[in-house]
């Protein structure tokens, strides 16, 4: 049994529930689309150790779930303090998007000097994408479309980092996935590193940090044409279910007011380092508060995303994040524990 799950065992029990349909009949659970979980983690910093260790975690919670999501900021401070780490932690088969310190080009912060998609692409992407089963995938560039047909969602992995001269390509990408989702009944889940430059509205709930608002992107954050497009797809019927990202090291449920029927759960940092200097809880190496991070499970039949944390549970106010069922439809907490 690995650390992890020593100190965490009432997760496994958690994602079976999870994972079970609505029952609106006898058995009817059963004819229900299936529920999608996907283990998410952001902002592990070059963090060797902790990545290993959810690697090997992965490994013993084979078959409750259905894949891993690193949703940017894979490298410690910016894209030339390497890579290595990530095939020695075993994480070859864990999905990526770029984050802005992947981008960095400068050493001194400079965020509009940031490395070519190419370089980007042959680094974070082309080694590993054969990999990640079946993703929709051009040599070349840093975004991808992955497709759960039994459970009909659509993963779109954004970069949020490209130049101006990438982006329209990017978009066309988006828009052409979000419409063949749109046709063939699919709901769609966006995976990108930050939000909109937008101040963010957070939604009450224990896994939204109360101590700071949303940090804002650095470099040009999600577009707002992306927002558009997401919100021209839901006009014509499509079922958008939130985005998956990261970037502030904290936990938030949040949303831009301009597009407030598009949340993102935005999650801890992998790193115990980051977490401690921008988060809101104690991260220490001998306790379970060294790990940090959720699996997610879209449950397209009653509309419902589930969040279960595994390892930092607890802020400095004690309050528990433990689960939280949200009505993405609705806007609205189920249940939080």
């Amino acid at each position: 049994m690995t650390e992890i799950e020593r100190q965490n065992p009432e997760v496994r029990e958690l994602l079976l529930q999870a994972r079970r349909p609505a029952n609106h009949g006898p058995a009817a659970w059963e004819k229900e689309l299936p529920v999608l979980t996907l283990l998410h983690l952001t902002d592990p910093h070059g963090a060797a150790e902790e990545l290993k260790r959810i690697a090997l975690y992965a490994g013993e919670m084979e078959g409750l779930f259905e894949d891993m999501l690193c949703t940017g900021d894979m490298v410690r401070r910016y894209f030339h303090t390497g890579y290595g780490f990530w095939k020695e932690a075993g994480c070859e088969k864990v999905m990526v998007c770029v984050g802005n310190h992947d981008a960095l080009n400068d050493p001194d912060y400079n965020w509009d000097d940031r490395v070519p998609q190419k370089t980007l692409a042959a680094t974070f992407f082309e080694p590993y994408a054969p990999l990640w089963g079946g993703v929709e995938y051009t040599p070349g560039t840093t975004y991808y479309c992955k497709r759960y047909p039994a459970h009909k969602i659509d993963l779109i992995v954004l970069n949020t980092m490209l130049e101006d001269a990438d982006d329209p390509a990017q978009l066309s990408f988006c828009r052409e996935k979000l419409d063949r989702a749109r046709a063939d009944g699919c709901g769609v889940v966006i995976g990108a590193h930050d939000t909109s430059r937008a101040p963010q509205e957070v939604v009450p709930c224990r896994f939204s940090c109360l101590d700071r608002p949303v940090e804002p992107p650095c470099g040009p954050g999600l577009r707002r044409h992306y927002q558009e497009a997401v919100d021209a797809f839901m006009k014509a019927g499509g079922e958008f279910i939130c985005y998956l990202g990261g970037h502030g090291h904290r936990d938030y449920l949040c949303f831009d007011p301009a597009f407030p029927r598009q949340f993102y759960l935005l999650g801890p940092a992998v790193d115990m380092w980051k977490g401690n200097r921008h988060g809101d809880a104690d991260r220490r190496a001998d306790a379970k508060s060294r790990d940090a991070f959720n699996f997610v499970s879209f449950e397209r039949g009653t509309g419902v995303v589930k969040i279960i944390r595994v390892g930092a549970d607890r802020d400095h106010f004690l309050r528990h994040r433990g689960v939280l069922c949200f009505d993405y439809k609705n806007g609205k907490v189920l249940y939080e524990d």
